[in-house]
């Protein structure tokens, strides 16, 4: 008797021990796909984000590049010369400023396409990105416009002829964007793992 009772007692025993093993595996498995769920979401993340952010530094470091070049430096150079040299001869002054007009056009060409494609980052964004985005996507039409109005203003209007406040407000958005920016790709390390 005694016999049966330490057989049926293992044998219970036994069975709580495959029912809890067999419930700890489901959970593993639960965790295990809640993590691959998560890695393969901060791995779309990244993706996205850098594909997003290259697009964005590449755009910024052309124009840089294209203003700041030999080539252009020493248009300027030739500028100043001209206007030192004979006030009411702004042709060399003309030229310069349609070529840095047409630099800055593009820049807002690309700025604006980019934009477009801003939607596919807040699809896989997390909530906080996706409220920098919103405000990061308005604050740069803002940004785009007031560049557009100053950089008109000074090709437009000869040397010297521009608003202080044109200018500041384009430089106060400027800034204002780069803030936002950098709390963007702050957020962005965030959601893919990289605090």
């Amino acid at each position: 008797m005694i016999g049966y009772l330490i057989a049926a007692v293992s044998l219970l025993v036994n069975l709580v021990l495959y029912y809890l093993k067999d419930k700890s595996d489901k959970e593993l498995v639960k965790i295990k796909h809640k993590y691959e769920d998560e890695k393969g979401l901060r791995e779309k993340r990244y993706s996205v984000y850098k594909e997003y952010l290259t697009k964005l530094d590449t755009i910024n470091s052309t124009l840089y590049l294209s203003q700041n070049c030999e080539k252009m430096r020493q248009k300027v150079v030739e500028v100043f010369e001209q206007v030192k040299s004979n006030p009411n001869n702004l042709d060399k002054y003309a030229e310069v400023m349609k070529e840095q007009f047409e630099l800055i056009v593009e820049w807002i060409k690309e700025n604006n396409k980019l934009l477009d494609e801003i939607n596919a980052v807040k699809l896989v964004s997390s909530k906080k990105v996706f409220d920098i985005l919103e405000n990061y996507q308005k604050i740069t039409k803002e940004s785009l416009e007031a560049t557009a109005g100053f950089t008109f203003e000074v090709a437009f209007m000869g040397p010297g002829n521009f608003s202080l406040d044109s200018m500041l407000n384009s430089t106060k958005k400027y800034e204002e964007l780069q803030k936002i920016k950098l709390d963007l790709e702050k957020a962005m390390r965030e959601d893919i793992g990289n605090s």
